[in-house]
């Protein structure tokens, strides 16, 4: 009994010891242990990952683990570490505190000794599989370069789009349990990248003019259109995250999370209305439960809106006399994933606000939400946009006919033999 006792003592004695020893990290914006822009910080497995903070703005390190400093572009470095070899990654191995051991030698960890040139740079590309119905992957993220310029790609976000309309059917990310410490102030990107993927100026059809001209044109009336889009209001068309910049923990992740593949046109009430208290209660949710979750984020149909002769017209970011593109999706939905349980949750939104009156056919499956607590939204508002919850088990409504599918390698069993709404094959 003796002897259990002592092994015991020791064990939770170097326990203490080996936490004691960790080197701890803060990974504060301003404030924190390194300079801007900061580098990504990556831990190595089997590949390169991101590694977060356990507490708030802190970050610890365990004794003996090692540690990936990157500033990924071109012309970019690390500087203040080995400056005259203007590295793009480092390795640095944790001795205790602050201090770490790079190339054999001691190093101290401090704000005023290390960051990246320029932020690190994230890209958008292309792949060479396919996805729901043939159409192109896209993967975002950041290809990083070791001391031995090896490659390799750390994915923040992959996606499904049809090159030829356009359109992004979904998108597909990972939400750590840790997103509470995320990084805040971090500076947003000066302008959305990726226009090059669009054949119009996607920057211009964003400006409240352009939709303003746009939707004359669709309408074939001035005087309609100031029910839609005004100045100084929230009736406009924003860039509609479909992967929230708040739903990583890095400053560098979030940014990468701007790109113009990664939105959908979305009417400002309910991007800031019911679609931001879903993504805020997601994120509480991941927390509360310390789960990892997987989410796709998708669009599906088109809006309609009256013109002056009564007639239902789709509505178009883009559109001239002879030419419509870029339509503007009548739902938004998500699903969230537990790959450990292999359940999961969907939600819809509609992107309409200016329906006066709640439809059957607002609704493609059985509404559940009131089943779920974590989300504390105005669900009949249509100003903030009309949202719910579905089983992704059961099927879509028979009345809609309406299916979405996804191309990921997850399971979910069906309910009564029917194919379900969201099908995760």
């Amino acid at each position: 009994m003796f002897g259990l006792i002592l092994i015991l003592v020791c064990s939770t004695l170097i326990s203490a010891r080996f936490i004691n020893d960790s080197c701890q990290i803060n990974i504060n914006y301003k404030y924190g242990d390194f300079g801007a822009p900061q580098p990504l910080i990556l831990t190595r497995n089997n590949s390169s990952v991101f590694l977060y903070p356990q507490h708030m703005d802190r970050l610890n390190v365990f004794a003996m683990q090692k540690i990936i400093l990157s500033c990924p572009g071109k012309n970019n470095y690390l500087k203040g570490i080995d400056n005259d070899k203007k590295l793009n990654s480092i390795e640095l191995i944790c001795f205790r505190r602050n201090k770490f051991f790079y190339n054999f030698q001691e190093f101290i960890l401090n704000p005023t000794n290390v960051s990246c040139n320029t932020f690190p740079k994230h890209v958008a590309r292309r792949t060479s599989s396919r996805c729901y119905n043939n159409n192109t992957q896209i993967e975002i993220g950041f290809l990083i370069t070791d001391k031995n310029n090896n490659q390799e790609f750390i994915r923040t976000i992959d996606l499904c789009r049809n090159d030829t309309h356009h359109w992004t059917y979904y998108t597909h990310y990972k939400l750590t349990s840790k997103i509470e410490n995320l990084q805040l102030g971090f500076p947003r990107p000066r302008q959305w990248f990726g226009a090059d993927f669009y054949e119009h100026n996607i920057d211009n059809l964003y400006k409240i003019s352009t939709q303003i001209s746009t939707l004359e044109i669709l309408l074939g009336s001035k005087k309609l259109v100031s029910k839609f889009v005004a100045v100084n209001s929230t009736r406009f068309l924003s860039r509609g995250h479909m992967v929230p910049k708040s739903d990583f923990v890095y400053g560098n992740e979030q940014r990468s999370t701007f790109w113009y593949v990664n939105s959908a046109p979305q009417w400002q009430s309910f991007n800031g209305g019911n679609w931001n208290i879903l993504e805020s209660s997601i994120r509480k949710f991941a927390v509360k439960n310390g789960i990892n979750l997987e989410i796709f984020t998708g669009i599906h149909g088109q809006m309609m809106i009256e013109d002056e002769n009564n007639n239902q017209v789709p509505v178009y970011l883009f559109g001239n006399e002879t030419h419509r593109a870029l339509e503007v999706p009548r739902f938004f939905w998500k699903v969230i994933y537990q790959p450990e349980t292999k359940k999961g949750t969907a939600f819809v939104g509609l992107n309409d606000p200016y329906q006066s009156a709640i439809t059957e056919d607002m609704f493609i499956c059985k509404d559940l939400s009131e089943r779920i607590k974590l989300i504390n939204w105005n669900k009949k508002s249509l100003s903030k946009g009309v949202s719910y919850a579905c089983d992704i088990a059961y099927p879509c409504k028979s009345t809609t006919k309406i299916e979405l599918h996804l191309k990921a390698n997850y399971q979910v069993k069906p309910q009564h033999h029917h194919r379900p709404c969201f099908r995760l094959t």
